[in-house]
């Protein structure tokens, strides 16, 4: 038996641009243009550049992305450079990486647990600036991998499953005799209770293991606080002090419970309790905590998040909030 198959192409532009606006209670305005071309050179790789600005950071990249490979294998490389101020630590950052990528799912086909790879590359030259105490400037080489397991019911809007992801990393100083090494576990938890009931339990546990902790990468030391940690403390504003500075320090726990009563399709209403910290030892950790509620508004720019927090040790409220227009 011969049966018809018909198939219907619809071919990308070779180039497009696209621009986002947003606003929140850490960065304020914030600001990206990205422009992408699918042929470079007469190749089949994917070029992505892009700038990003708001108040704390401002970046500019540019990275090629290769076709996958027959194992499903996605890589890329590309060029950056990054200039944050955030809490008295200043980093100033030019550096060139690569990333291999990988999707897969069990062969089961009624599973929907699916699995992500993520290994890198960095190298980078890095100069530092902690207000009231020195800079300096160094030479990187970091290789990073993380294995991420999720098994939920919606990808992008999850009210049931779970996510686990465990993440390591390994680094040196050129020309120096720092060598660093990190390990980090986290992992979130969904119940639907009802149709308009959802709790979720969230955690992540991270150890630094290092010569210097002052002179490992911003993002290989542990700093936390905020909007998406522990809500009711300034952006990253829980680590380590030095002289004006909040660093980033060895260890670093944190853990939130969160219910969320959605009224309609579009409005809801959280009640979250956060807690945690970061410091040299585990068990030097004094917990910080806060609790709070929320409102949460689904927009055609994108999720609306509110949160009135109380941080339970230093008695302040803090208003998080986040609205993110693309177009």
């Amino acid at each position: 038996v011969t049966l018809p198959v018909g198939a219907e192409v619809a071919e990308s532009r070779p180039r497009s641009a696209s621009m986002a606006l947003g606003f929140d209670d850490e960065a304020g305005a914030r600001a990206e243009v990205v422009y992408r071309q699918n042929v470079v050179a007469n190749k089949a790789v994917e070029l992505e550049s892009g700038v990003r600005v708001d108040r704390l950071r401002q970046l500019a990249y540019a990275d090629i992305h290769l076709a996958p490979d027959e194992n499903g294998n996605y890589d890329s490389f590309g060029v950056l450079a990054l200039n944050s101020d955030i809490n008295g630590l200043g980093v100033r950052r030019y550096a060139l990486g690569a990333i291999r990528k990988k999707t897969f799912r069990p062969e089961d086909l009624n599973s929907r647990v699916e699995y992500e790879t993520r290994l890198g590359g960095r190298l980078a030259n890095e100069h530092t600036t902690i207000d009231g105490v020195e800079s300096y400037s160094a030479n990187t080489l970091t290789s990073t991998f993380e294995i991420l397991r999720r098994d939920v019911n919606d990808k992008y809007d999850p009210r049931e499953g779970n996510l686990v992801a465990l993440g390591t990393g390994l680094g040196t100083e050129l020309g120096g005799n720092n060598v660093f090494g990190r390990l980090t576990l986290r992992g979130q938890y969904w119940w639907s209770l009802s149709k308009a009931d959802v709790l979720t339990v969230r955690g992540e546990v991270g150890k630094l293991w290092s010569r210097d902790v002052t002179r490992v990468p911003d993002d290989f030391a542990f700093r936390t606080g905020g909007a998406r940690t522990i809500r009711g403390y300034r952006y990253l504003g829980l680590g380590r002090k030095v002289g004006d500075a909040i660093l980033g320090d060895s260890t670093m726990a944190v853990a939130s419970v969160e219910g969320i009563h959605y009224f309609d399709e579009r409005f809801g209403g959280a009640l979250f309790f956060d807690v945690g910290n970061v410091a040299p030892k585990f068990s030097e950790m004094k917990l910080a905590s806060a609790i709070g509620v929320g409102a949460r508004v689904k927009t055609p720019a994108g999720p609306l998040n509110l949160d009135l927090a109380s941080a339970l040790r230093d008695n302040n409220v803090r208003l998080h909030f986040s609205l993110g227009i693309a177009f």
